[in-house]
C-alpha cells in the first residue's frame, strides 16, 4: 500500500537484472525466474515472470537468450520492411496496417510477458508469415517428399512442445488430488506420468 510503483514492474525488472548478474553469462535457466528471484527479492510476493520479455530472456537464458530474441526482432523487422517495399497501392496500405500487429506486440512485450501467451503470440507470428509471403511471385510446384516430411516433423515437434508441459501440469494436479484422497499408488503413477511428459519439471519430484 505504501509503494508508489503501483505495478511493481520496476522492482521485478531490477530483480531480473540481479538474477542475470548473479548467473552471468548463461542465465538462471528457462522458466526459473519465480525461484531465482527469491535470493534478491525484498518482499514475499510471488511472481512468475519479470513482466518484460527482453529481461525475461536475459534472466532465464543469459546473453544467448537475449541475443536470440534480438535476432528474432531483427528478422521480423526485415520481414516487415521487405513486404512494404515489394507491395504498391492498396496492398502496401494493407501491409502497413498488418505491420502494426508485430509493432504493438514488440512494444507491449517490453512491459509485459506476452511471450508466454499463445493467444497474443500466435496472431503476431501469423501476421509475420503473411507479410513474409506478400508480393512474392508464386514458386514452382512440384513433389518434394523430404520437404513435406520435414514440415510434418517440425509441426509435430511444435505441437508436442506445447502439449507436453500442459499434460505434465494436469498429471501433477491429479497426483495432488490423489494424495488428498489417500490414494498413494495413483498419486505416484500420476507423478511418474508428469515426469514422462516433462522430465525437467520439479513439481512431480
Amino acid at each position: 500500500l505504501r509503494s508508489a510503483d503501483l505495478t511493481n514492474r520496476l522492482c521485478w525488472w531490477e530483480e531480473a537484472w540481479d538474477v542475470f548478474v548473479g548467473n552471468a553469462p548463461e542465465g538462471a535457466g528457462a522458466g526459473s525466474f519465480a525461484v531465482a528471484r527469491k535470493r534478491y527479492r525484498e518482499d514475499g510476493r510471488n511472481v512468475v515472470q519479470p513482466h518484460s520479455v527482453p529481461l525475461q530472456q536475459l534472466a532465464d537464458g543469459g546473453v544467448a537468450g537475449l541475443g536470440l530474441f534480438v535476432l528474432l526482432v531483427l528478422a521480423g523487422t526485415a520481414t516487415c520492411v521487405a513486404a512494404i517495399r515489394r507491395l504498391e497501392g492498396g496492398e502496401r496500405a494493407a501491409a502497413v496496417a498488418l505491420v502494426s500487429v508485430p509493432t504493438a506486440y514488440l512494444l507491449h512485450s517490453l512491459v509485459d510477458y506476452d511471450w508466454d501467451f499463445l493467444a497474443v503470440t500466435a496472431p503476431t507470428m501469423a501476421a509475420l508469415g503473411v507479410l513474409a509471403g506478400a508480393g512474392r511471385p508464386p514458386g514452382r510446384t512440384g513433389r518434394r517428399p523430404l520437404l513435406a516430411l520435414g514440415a510434418v516433423l517440425v509441426g509435430a515437434a511444435v505441437l508436442l512442445s506445447f502439449s507436453f508441459p500442459r499434460l505434465a501440469d494436469e498429471n501433477v494436479r491429479a497426483s495432488t488430488r490423489a494424495l488428498g484422497d489417500d490414494d498413494y499408488g495413483s498419486a505416484r503413477d500420476r507423478a511418474d506420468d508428469a515426469r514422462f511428459f516433462n522430465p525437467l519439471a520439479v513439481r512431480p519430484l
